[in-house]
């Protein structure tokens, strides 16, 4: 079998890249896989059209984990032009792409609609996307994105690993590639809430904020949220590590509680590796989540501090680490049954 998988490769480092490039490494290990990864770009595309055209008589199975609806039009268009059996595969990694793109305008409406309709199978984070998209195609699954990292576990300590000062206080860690804002100015990511509540927090604790890509916007906003925290809160505790060397999973592995205080999410990668580790998982009520993790209410900074209390007292748990089976298999059973 043949498995293209288009979409980007980390860098950047977030949750769709990290998905599409441990999907990859993760299938090449299966005996008869071959995987081809296609990033978006026009000479790539290009290469993917003669590979199409070489390969009629195989098994291909075409991935597309690419948000754009323009460009899934153009994969699924190059299927039709090059008169290929290829059996197109699309993820979806948020619940909010369908209906923001089949509403948005008629003409945006049309193309995603099509997209939709000429998957031949669409690959759902969870539930809910599962049932927006049953609305436009009955091949529908829902499938985990998650998929393990396929290294090892660094062996020092997480102050030396970040270049940082011994941590003597259970470790608090948050991560995302860099921070995004809503039109009205919210933050997605729910940075502003978790700085409030780490300010509620009456003991010692230390807060580690994973953001590899920072804006000058970005950098002032959080100065701001610390200059309105608590004089009595010691600021030293508070550690921004900006940096696309560090691998985010090995972050939150050594960690005592991951928090994920975001505004909208998808079934995302670093709760998932959290759970993996047996690291405890604070997150926002704002989508469903996965069970074994405490939620709090959406933008409720008094209601974090409270949860992430619970997760410290709570501490870490036996992992899920399986070393027995291939974590893509799921996927590749799901691409075998297309045929």
């Amino acid at each position: 079998m043949i498995v293209y998988i288009i979409g980007k490769l980390p860098p950047p480092i977030g949750g769709v890249t990290m998905h599409t490039h441990r999907l990859g490494l993760w299938l090449s290990k299966m005996d008869g896989v071959v995987v081809i990864h296609i990033e978006p770009k026009l000479l790539s595309i290009v290469k993917f059209y003669w590979g199409l055209l070489l390969r009629r008589r195989e098994q291909v199975v075409v991935h597309c984990q690419i948000s754009s609806v323009w460009g899934f039009m153009v994969i699924a268009s190059i299927i039709r032009v090059a008169f290929s059996r290829a059996k197109l595969v699309y993820s979806l990694h948020s619940e909010f792409w369908i209906p923001d793109n089949v509403t948005r305008n008629a003409l945006f409406g049309w193309v995603a609609r099509f997209n939709l309709a000429n998957a031949s199978l669409i690959v759902a984070d969870n539930n809910n996307i599962k049932n927006a998209a049953l609305a436009y195609s009955q091949y529908v699954c829902m499938q985990s994105p998650f998929l393990p990292p396929p290294g090892e576990l660094i062996s020092q300590s997480l102050s030396s690993y970040l270049e940082l000062p011994e941590l003597d206080a259970p470790v608090i860690v948050f991560n995302a590639y860099r921070l995004v804002y809503r039109p009205d100015g919210r933050d997605v990511y729910g940075l502003d809430v978790l700085l409030d509540a780490f300010g509620k927090i009456n003991f010692d604790a230390t807060l580690i904020l994973l953001i590899p890509v920072l804006s000058d916007n970005d950098l002032s906003r959080i100065a701001s949220a610390l200059t309105s925290m608590s004089e009595n809160l010691n600021k030293d505790r508070i550690h921004l590590v900006s940096s696309v060397d560090i691998e985010g999973w090995q972050v939150i592995a050594k960690a005592d509680v991951f928090v994920r205080p975001t505004i909208t999410d998808g079934d995302a990668l670093s709760v998932r590796e959290s759970i993996y580790y047996g690291v405890p998982a604070v997150v926002s009520d704002c989508t469903l989540r996965p069970p074994g993790v405490i939620t709090f209410k959406t933008g409720d900074a008094d209601d974090l501090a409270e949860k992430i209390k619970v997760a410290i007292r709570r501490g870490k748990e036996n992992s899920t680490i399986s070393t027995t089976k291939n974590p893509a298999q799921e996927f590749f059973l799901q691409y075998s049954n297309l045929f």
